[in-house]
């Protein structure tokens, strides 16, 4: 992926996925932490009960969270035993079949459920592996277990300007890197972002497929930015959203709408033009977890 989508991606999930150092369930009822990581390897929308489902869950270290804890400030104590985690894990998933509609409260509602936590340095771990792995997966050409060299699913991934990596990386992060649009991959094979626009709707993601709203109206932006930034032979370094790049000339030089470098307004967190209200600010670093 490109540098600079290395270093917002934080900032720009968490301002869809919240920041969560302990356990909670997602609108689909799967169980949830980090920066919107699924550690739920079971049925969407169910209350599966098993060590399969449990699974991801178990791989990191949860701690009992520790004197002062807050859910900004996720000061550790002692580790918690296999047993702890599951006994967590299974009150988290259950909570909704417990207590109907309380999922609706938002992932905020279950700070205090259980007495788990994890980490800031095993949250930010957890959010760098998973952004590595998705990244890995749309690559054109991944090394295999056994080193061979094999096609990815992506062809030209790791060219497209930093919106459409944006893009696919945000898509990926609300459905998993391996969500099956078959329009929509021969549309980004042929860098067709204009076309792969409205074919990057999902269920879940905002709106009506005519009228998209939060993260699918943010990934229709993302794409036409890119469309733009190649039909000028713009830098594809550079990221124009939460901006729009319409003020990109033949020249691949920005006109007055975007005569300062968006990027720098991304990481000063400065409201640009794009969409109403948001702007991708360095809550990261802000708080000193990045």
């Amino acid at each position: 992926m490109r540098k600079i989508i290395r270093d917002t991606f934080f900032d720009f999930t968490a301002h869809r996925e919240g920041f969560t150092p302990f356990m909670y369930c997602d609108t689909l009822n799967l169980v949830t932490t980090g920066v919107g990581n699924l550690i739920d390897a079971g049925q969407a929308n169910g209350f599966d009960i098993s060590d399969a489902a449990m699974a991801p869950a178990m791989k990191l270290p949860w701690k009992f969270k520790g004197p002062g804890w807050t859910k900004s400030n996720p000061v550790v104590a002692d580790a918690a035993s296999p047993a702890d985690i599951k006994e967590a894990w299974i009150r988290t998933k259950l909570q909704e079949q417990n207590n109907p509609g309380f999922i609706k409260k938002g992932g905020f509602a279950y700070s205090n459920l259980t007495p788990l936590t994890l980490s800031m340095e095993d949250m930010k771990s957890l959010f760098a592996r998973t952004l590595a792995a998705f990244d890995k997966s749309l690559q054109s050409e991944v090394r295999g277990k056994n080193g061979v060299l094999v096609r990815g699913p992506y062809v030209g991934y790791e060219s497209y300007p930093a919106d459409a990596q944006l893009a696919m990386l945000s898509m990926s992060w609300a459905m998993g890197p391996a969500f099956n649009f078959p329009q929509f991959k021969v549309a980004m094979e042929k860098k067709d972002f204009d076309a792969a626009a409205p074919l990057s709707f999902f269920k879940g993601g905002g709106g009506t497929q005519e009228k998209p709203a939060g993260r699918n109206a943010e990934n229709q932006i993302m794409l036409h930015n890119a469309a733009m930034v190649e039909r000028a032979g713009a830098d594809p370094d550079r990221l124009f959203f939460p901006g729009t790049s319409s003020s990109v000339n033949n020249t691949g030089n920005t006109g007055s709408a975007l005569a300062s470098d968006t990027t720098s307004k991304v990481v000063l967190g400065s409201v640009v033009a794009g969409v109403a209200g948001y702007s991708i600010i360095r809550i990261g670093r802000w708080k000193g977890w990045f």
